[in-house]
């Protein structure tokens, strides 16, 4: 796994500094990588769902502030822009790796 800095924009977009060194080490990990998370559950499953909703309203607003976006951003367009960036995979590293704690190996 590689560690890939953020660039300067990308730490000016977050709000916990204490989260830099997970999201660069996320931002280098391949998709094989990222597979290896599946095998963590949550163990509560409201934890991991209030999370995940707020990881959901942070994307939506980065996505409304991206140059020439204009009105709020539909379901859909969140949908496709979690899709075409992994994010449904980088939530659950970031997760794993934000709240040891809170979730369980299954193999």
């Amino acid at each position: 796994m590689q560690i890939i800095p953020l660039s300067p924009k990308e730490r000016a977009l977050i709000h916990n500094p204490s989260e830099i060194p997970i999201l660069e080490m996320i931002k280098g990990m391949s998709q094989d990588e990222m597979a290896e998370f599946k095998q963590y559950y949550p163990k509560s499953l409201k934890h991991y769902n209030d999370t995940q909703v707020c990881w959901l309203d942070e994307e939506r607003y980065l996505i409304s502030t991206r140059p020439g976006h204009q009105g709020a951003v539909s379901d859909l367009e969140l949908m496709e822009d979690v899709r075409e960036n992994r994010n449904s995979e980088r939530f659950m590293v970031w997760y794993t790796l934000m709240f040891p704690h809170m979730v369980e190996r299954r193999d």
